[in-house]
């Protein structure tokens, strides 16, 4: 963008300050877009993982104080069927008690 060319910087030539005065800020709005994206993306395979531990707790759960483990296992699979259609339910907060943990922290035990 800006070289090292003695001749080219500081740049003088009006028509080249104004072309990078509008070239910055629209990088820098690409960058935000995709980092929007990225950020839900990241929510949604979140979401996806989270879905997953709420599961296999809820059967844990289950296995230990059940000897119907199958009946359990269909109502477990039921409630998350529901749970997925749920616009309000989130298995992130379930999980994390938030909708989008920090990055590294682990599911409880």
């Amino acid at each position: 963008m800006f070289g090292n060319d003695p001749e080219l910087y500081p740049p003088t030539d009006p028509d080249m300050v104004e072309s990078k005065r509008l070239l910055i800020p629209t990088a820098f709005n690409t960058l935000g877009k995709q980092v929007f994206e990225f950020r839900k993306k990241a929510q949604f395979y979140q979401e996806v993982a989270a879905c997953e531990v709420w599961t296999s707790l809820e059967l844990t759960k289950a296995f230990r104080q059940r000897e119907d483990a199958v009946a359990i296992i269909e109502k477990v699979m039921i409630d998350r069927k529901v749970n997925q259609m749920d616009p309000d339910f989130s298995f992130s907060k379930a999980i994390y008690k938030e909708s989008m943990p920090s990055l590294g922290q682990e599911h409880p035990q």
